[in-house]
Protein backbone atom coordinates (compact mmCIF):
# COMPACT_ATOMS: atom_id res chain seq x y z
CA UNK A 1 0.00 0.00 0.00
CA UNK A 2 1.19 3.14 -0.75
CA UNK A 3 1.25 5.89 1.85
CA UNK A 4 -1.24 7.69 -0.15
CA UNK A 5 -4.40 4.81 0.24
CA UNK A 6 -2.89 4.77 3.97
CA UNK A 7 -3.56 8.47 4.49
CA UNK A 8 -6.79 8.68 3.22
CA UNK A 9 -8.09 5.51 5.07
CA UNK A 10 -6.65 7.24 8.28
CA UNK A 11 -8.36 10.64 7.35
CA UNK A 12 -11.78 9.07 6.65
CA UNK A 13 -11.18 7.98 10.39
CA UNK A 14 -13.86 10.43 12.52
CA UNK A 15 -13.73 10.79 15.95
CA UNK A 16 -16.44 10.05 18.74
CA UNK A 17 -18.37 13.72 19.18
CA UNK A 18 -18.83 15.04 22.26
CA UNK A 19 -22.43 13.90 22.41
CA UNK A 20 -21.86 10.40 21.97
CA UNK A 21 -19.50 10.80 24.62
CA UNK A 22 -21.62 12.38 27.17
CA UNK A 23 -24.35 9.78 26.02
CA UNK A 24 -22.10 6.60 27.64
CA UNK A 25 -21.00 8.83 30.56
CA UNK A 26 -24.13 9.51 31.37
CA UNK A 27 -25.42 6.05 31.10
CA UNK A 28 -22.25 4.42 32.92
CA UNK A 29 -23.14 6.72 35.87
CA UNK A 30 -26.63 5.19 36.09
CA UNK A 31 -25.41 1.94 35.73
CA UNK A 32 -22.66 2.98 38.58
CA UNK A 33 -25.32 4.52 40.93
CA UNK A 34 -27.15 1.41 40.74
CA UNK A 35 -24.40 -0.67 41.76
CA UNK A 36 -23.33 1.40 44.24
CA UNK A 37 -26.80 1.07 45.66
CA UNK A 38 -27.22 -2.22 45.77
CA UNK A 39 -23.89 -3.16 47.37
CA UNK A 40 -24.52 -0.32 50.33
CA UNK A 41 -27.52 -1.96 50.41
CA UNK A 42 -25.88 -5.41 51.15
CA UNK A 43 -23.50 -3.99 53.25
CA UNK A 44 -25.89 -2.23 55.84
CA UNK A 45 -27.82 -5.64 55.56
CA UNK A 46 -24.81 -8.20 56.22
CA UNK A 47 -23.46 -5.67 59.19
CA UNK A 48 -27.25 -5.61 60.77
CA UNK A 49 -27.32 -9.57 60.43
CA UNK A 50 -23.62 -10.16 62.10
CA UNK A 51 -24.95 -7.37 65.01
CA UNK A 52 -28.26 -9.39 65.57
CA UNK A 53 -26.35 -12.94 65.42
CA UNK A 54 -23.85 -11.79 67.80
CA UNK A 55 -26.39 -10.43 70.60
CA UNK A 56 -28.42 -13.54 70.31
CA UNK A 57 -25.08 -15.44 71.12
CA UNK A 58 -24.43 -13.02 74.13
CA UNK A 59 -27.66 -13.87 75.28
CA UNK A 60 -27.65 -17.69 74.91
CA UNK A 61 -23.97 -17.27 76.95
CA UNK A 62 -25.31 -15.14 79.69
CA UNK A 63 -28.12 -17.74 80.08
CA UNK A 64 -26.38 -20.72 80.62
CA UNK A 65 -23.94 -19.28 82.59
CA UNK A 66 -26.96 -18.12 84.61
CA UNK A 67 -28.25 -21.79 84.52
CA UNK A 68 -25.45 -23.04 86.12
CA UNK A 69 -25.45 -20.69 89.14
CA UNK A 70 -28.89 -21.03 89.64
CA UNK A 71 -29.01 -24.85 89.47
CA UNK A 72 -26.37 -24.91 91.67
CA UNK A 73 -27.46 -22.15 94.31
CA UNK A 74 -28.39 -22.97 97.80
CA UNK A 75 -30.43 -19.62 97.95
CA UNK A 76 -31.42 -16.64 95.65
CA UNK A 77 -32.76 -13.57 97.11
CA UNK A 78 -35.00 -11.05 96.88
CA UNK A 79 -37.90 -13.13 96.03
CA UNK A 80 -40.35 -12.63 93.57
CA UNK A 81 -39.81 -10.54 89.87
CA UNK A 82 -37.47 -8.09 89.45
CA UNK A 83 -33.92 -6.67 87.64
CA UNK A 84 -31.83 -7.99 90.37
CA UNK A 85 -31.09 -11.26 91.89
CA UNK A 86 -28.63 -12.38 94.22
CA UNK A 87 -27.19 -16.07 94.29
CA UNK A 88 -25.51 -18.04 97.35
CA UNK A 89 -23.44 -20.65 95.71
CA UNK A 90 -22.15 -23.30 97.81
CA UNK A 91 -18.26 -24.70 97.71
CA UNK A 92 -19.34 -27.43 95.44
CA UNK A 93 -20.17 -25.20 92.08
CA UNK A 94 -17.29 -24.24 89.50
CA UNK A 95 -18.00 -20.69 90.12
CA UNK A 96 -17.94 -20.59 94.08
CA UNK A 97 -15.30 -18.28 95.71
CA UNK A 98 -14.20 -18.24 99.59
CA UNK A 99 -13.90 -14.52 98.85
CA UNK A 100 -17.41 -14.47 96.84
CA UNK A 101 -19.58 -16.71 98.44
CA UNK A 102 -22.41 -15.32 96.31
CA UNK A 103 -23.20 -13.49 93.20
CA UNK A 104 -25.14 -10.94 91.58
CA UNK A 105 -26.96 -10.75 88.27
CA UNK A 106 -28.23 -7.25 87.19
CA UNK A 107 -29.80 -6.18 83.93
CA UNK A 108 -28.56 -2.21 83.82
CA UNK A 109 -29.95 0.26 81.35
CA UNK A 110 -27.49 1.86 79.06
CA UNK A 111 -27.46 5.65 79.41
CA UNK A 112 -30.72 7.42 77.79
CA UNK A 113 -31.15 4.50 75.30
CA UNK A 114 -34.33 1.85 75.97
CA UNK A 115 -31.15 -0.41 75.77
CA UNK A 116 -30.21 -2.75 78.76
CA UNK A 117 -27.22 -5.46 79.52
CA UNK A 118 -26.88 -8.20 81.89
CA UNK A 119 -23.79 -7.77 84.62
CA UNK A 120 -22.92 -10.10 86.73
CA UNK A 121 -20.57 -9.34 89.86
CA UNK A 122 -18.47 -11.39 92.06
CA UNK A 123 -19.74 -9.25 94.92
CA UNK A 124 -22.67 -7.34 95.82
CA UNK A 125 -22.91 -3.94 93.93
CA UNK A 126 -23.94 -0.63 95.77
CA UNK A 127 -25.87 -0.43 92.58
CA UNK A 128 -26.28 -1.98 89.27
CA UNK A 129 -24.37 -0.39 87.16
CA UNK A 130 -21.33 -0.27 88.97
CA UNK A 131 -18.13 -0.37 88.31
CA UNK A 132 -16.56 -4.43 88.59
CA UNK A 133 -19.60 -6.20 86.67
CA UNK A 134 -19.02 -7.94 83.59
CA UNK A 135 -21.35 -7.64 80.43
CA UNK A 136 -22.66 -10.96 79.77
CA UNK A 137 -25.80 -9.64 77.17
CA UNK A 138 -26.70 -6.35 75.64
CA UNK A 139 -29.76 -5.02 73.68
CA UNK A 140 -31.92 -6.36 76.16
CA UNK A 141 -34.87 -4.42 75.82
CA UNK A 142 -36.38 -4.66 79.42
CA UNK A 143 -34.71 -4.80 83.06
CA UNK A 144 -37.37 -6.86 84.20
CA UNK A 145 -35.25 -9.94 83.38
CA UNK A 146 -36.34 -11.96 86.11
CA UNK A 147 -40.00 -12.39 85.56
CA UNK A 148 -40.89 -14.44 88.71
CA UNK A 149 -38.64 -16.54 91.72
CA UNK A 150 -40.65 -19.09 93.18
CA UNK A 151 -38.84 -19.89 96.90
CA UNK A 152 -38.59 -23.75 97.95
CA UNK A 153 -41.89 -24.77 99.39
CA UNK A 154 -44.01 -27.47 100.26
CA UNK A 155 -41.49 -30.25 99.28
CA UNK A 156 -40.67 -28.79 95.91
CA UNK A 157 -37.48 -27.19 94.66
CA UNK A 158 -37.70 -23.20 94.24
CA UNK A 159 -37.33 -21.74 90.56
CA UNK A 160 -36.34 -18.65 88.58
CA UNK A 161 -37.87 -17.65 85.39
CA UNK A 162 -35.67 -16.07 83.06
CA UNK A 163 -36.70 -13.95 80.16
CA UNK A 164 -34.08 -12.53 77.76
CA UNK A 165 -36.09 -10.21 74.99
CA UNK A 166 -33.06 -9.14 72.92
CA UNK A 167 -33.47 -6.42 70.29
CA UNK A 168 -30.52 -4.44 68.30
CA UNK A 169 -32.93 -2.94 66.41
CA UNK A 170 -36.07 -2.28 68.51
CA UNK A 171 -37.92 -0.22 65.86
CA UNK A 172 -38.56 -2.95 64.52
CA UNK A 173 -40.08 -5.16 66.56
CA UNK A 174 -40.07 -8.42 64.21
CA UNK A 175 -36.52 -8.73 65.13
CA UNK A 176 -36.96 -9.19 68.14
CA UNK A 177 -35.35 -12.28 70.09
CA UNK A 178 -36.47 -13.88 73.02
CA UNK A 179 -35.55 -16.49 75.45
CA UNK A 180 -37.17 -18.22 78.41
CA UNK A 181 -36.04 -20.61 80.98
CA UNK A 182 -36.98 -22.20 84.67
CA UNK A 183 -34.52 -23.31 86.39
CA UNK A 184 -35.00 -25.06 89.47
CA UNK A 185 -32.71 -24.88 92.24
CA UNK A 186 -31.11 -28.38 93.11
CA UNK A 187 -29.20 -27.51 95.94
CA UNK A 188 -31.43 -25.20 98.12
CA UNK A 189 -33.62 -28.21 99.73
CA UNK A 190 -37.33 -28.64 99.05
CA UNK A 191 -38.82 -26.24 101.72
Amino acid sequence: MSGRVIGRCVGEERGVTLIEMMVVLVILGIILAGMTTLFMSANKSQIDQTNRHEAQQNARLALDSLRREVRCANAITPAGSGSSKTITLGPYCPTYKATEPSVTWCAHKVDATDRYELLRYGTAPVTCGDAGGVVHADHLTTGTIFTAYVAPAGGNLGTLEITLPVDVSPNDARQRFTLRDDIALRNAGRG
